[in-house]
């Protein structure tokens, strides 16, 4: 399982208007996190089945490169997904929406969360995240998590960054209302494959 630990970070970048944002993230990652939920009942006919329990590098042209895994059940819905940008995967009710970003500036765990939650309200206004807590996958990649609220979907979101702060990984995990929470529980295990590094490497 990942390791939660007490600890804080320093500053990291600001963003247009004073607020801190994950500098470099493309609007097209920003399209996808925000989309409204569900975002898959459209296009159910480019889903493609992910082998379940192999790295899924989704950091391509990233310096290190980034990989997640994901249990048996998964898709990746290619129409709504760029290489290297952002990917949406669903399982039943639950979609995934994950995005790479290459800050232009290194920024801490707490400075990506500050902007994934700017992020997640962009075009749902009624989305929240919750206060974060320190998070460390089995690979060692370290950032924050936390539950993640809105009118229309729930779930929870993370931010993982290399050890360098070169490249940040976002994730938001979210149902709609009615999902078994045990359903939202069980996908939660993908925060703990986040790895950097063409061997799977974290922080050190």
């Amino acid at each position: 399982m990942a390791r939660h630990s007490a600890e804080r970070d320093g500053d990291g970048p600001r963003g247009r208007g004073g607020g801190w944002l994950p500098l470099g993230v493309a609007l097209g990652a920003i399209a996808l996190l925000t989309a409204g939920w569900p975002a898959v009942d459209a296009a159910v006919a480019d889903a493609v089945p992910v082998p379940p329990g192999r790295p899924v590098q989704v950091g391509a042209g990233h310096v290190p490169p980034a990989s997640i895994e994901l249990g048996p059940g998964w898709s990746l819905h290619e129409g709504q997904s760029r290489d290297g940008e952002n990917y949406l995967f669903a399982r039943g009710p639950v979609e995934l929406r994950l995005s790479t970003v290459g800050p232009a500036t290194p920024a801490t765990p707490d400075r990506l969360w500050d902007g994934l939650r700017r992020t997640v309200r962009v075009d749902d206004p009624t989305a929240r995240l919750g206060e974060p807590q320190p998070i460390t996958s089995a690979h060692g990649a370290e950032g924050r998590t936390g539950p993640m609220r809105g009118d229309t979907a729930s779930g929870s979101a993370a931010v993982f960054r290399s050890p360098g702060g070169e490249v940040a990984v976002q994730l938001v995990l979210a149902a709609g209302p009615g999902t078994p929470a045990d359903r939202l529980a069980e996908a939660e295990q993908v925060f703990d494959t986040v790895a950097f590094g063409e061997n799977g490497e974290g922080a050190s």
